[in-house]
Parts: structure tokens; sequence; C-alpha cells
């Protein structure tokens, strides 16, 4: 039990990064649109698109350096550090980190300028 009680906190932080980062993107992307077909095409536009460039630019080069352009190897290659496992991509953690962070900052900025707040009148 003592060998692996960092698994709490970890499957919890993991969780939480990984919902935070989709409702974030989720949220802003819906804040820009009204149409709720629309913001789904961007969102899977978003994950297959930048999956795709990854593949792509990891064909390129060949090797995993530019794993930080894919939004679901970021949250893999987080999981990954947090877990302790061997890293799947040749990318270092904190710039996955970063840009995981980076993503949620720019979500939080175009929900602040799109969101207005509303005055309940009673």
């Amino acid at each position: 039990m003592r060998v692996n009680l960092y698994l709490f906190p970890a499957i919890t932080l993991v969780s939480f990064i990984q919902v935070v980062t989709v409702a974030v993107s989720m949220l802003a992307l819906s804040s820009l649109s009204n149409s709720s077909r629309y913001v789904g095409m961007l969102y899977a536009g978003l994950i297959f698109f930048s999956q795709a460039l990854f593949s792509v630019l990891r064909f390129a080069t060949g090797g995993s350096v530019v794993a930080w352009v894919s939004f679901e190897a970021n949250l893999e290659q987080l999981g990954n550090a947090i877990f302790r496992l061997p890293l799947p991509y040749e990318t270092p953690w904190p710039v996955s980190l970063l840009l995981v962070v980076g993503l949620v900052a720019a979500g939080g900025l175009v929900l602040e300028r799109h969101v207005r707040g509303v005055e309940v009148v009673r």
C-alpha cells in the first residue's frame, strides 16, 4: 500500500488536468458561436488537426520532439510524467505543461471577453 500511495493524488491530478483543459477549451469555443454543431466541429478540428499536424511533423523530422503540437500528446505526456511512467515522446514534460497552461489561459481570456455578466433584478 505504501509503495503505491502516490497513485491516489496522481489519479486526481491527471483527471483534474484533463477535465479543466477540455472544459475550458470547449467553453471558449462555445462562447465564439451560437451554433452547437459548429462548436462541435471546431473542437473536433482542434483535436484531429493537431494530431494530424503532429503525425506529419513526426514523419518529416523522424522524431517525436514536435509532440507539443498535439493536444492529446501533451495530455498523454503529462499523465505519464505524473504517474512516473516512461515518457512516450521526446518533448520534455514541462513544455507540455506550459502548453496546457497556455491553452487554459487562452480559453480563460476568450471567456472573459465574450461572456458578459448578467445582472439579476428582483
